[in-house]
């Protein structure tokens, strides 16, 4: 029998010998998109710039501290995983953040400033292959109509 991570498969109640592949790679620290959180969820920012997570990303992102605030260029901003970040060659300005115990983390200014992010209004959160991106409503309203079939609700 491999060598999992027995206190991982705990919290997953599973065991070594009956769990699913997806556990087995998560409890070996492999990840697959099964694994992630998916579609769009919406959320605030409360006048402070911190961020309310979903239960479903504080859960995904709780075991992953410290995150990495990432701004690039037309893009909407992106949480990674500090060490996630690091592999990926560090591109963009980021900023450092973490995750506290209400499930908010915090976005620098200057990052909410370039990603025409407000405070109090709605943003967008999807998960995409190692990372969280969020989107400002009006990014989240053009990516929406950009697929939009015409006669369709």
């Amino acid at each position: 029998m491999p060598n999992y991570d027995l206190r991982c498969l705990s919290r997953l109640s599973l065991n070594a010998s009956s769990t699913p592949l997806n556990a087995r790679r998560k409890c070996g620290k492999l990840f697959l998109m099964d694994d992630y959180p998916r579609g769009f969820w919406p959320s605030t920012v409360d006048a402070k710039g911190r961020l309310k997570l979903p239960a479903v990303f504080q859960r995904f992102l709780s075991a992953r501290a410290p995150l990495t605030v990432v701004y690039r260029e037309a893009e909407p901003l992106r949480v990674y995983p500090e060490d996630t970040w690091k592999r990926s060659g560090g591109v963009g300005l980021a900023g450092s953040t973490a995750m506290d115990g209400e499930g908010r983390i915090l976005l620098e200014k200057d990052l909410r400033e370039k990603a025409l992010i407000n405070l109090s209004e709605t943003v967008w959160l999807s998960w995409h292959k190692d990372r969280l991106e969020i989107m400002s409503n009006a990014q989240y309203q053009s990516l929406q109509n950009e697929f939009r079939v015409p006669g369709l609700i």
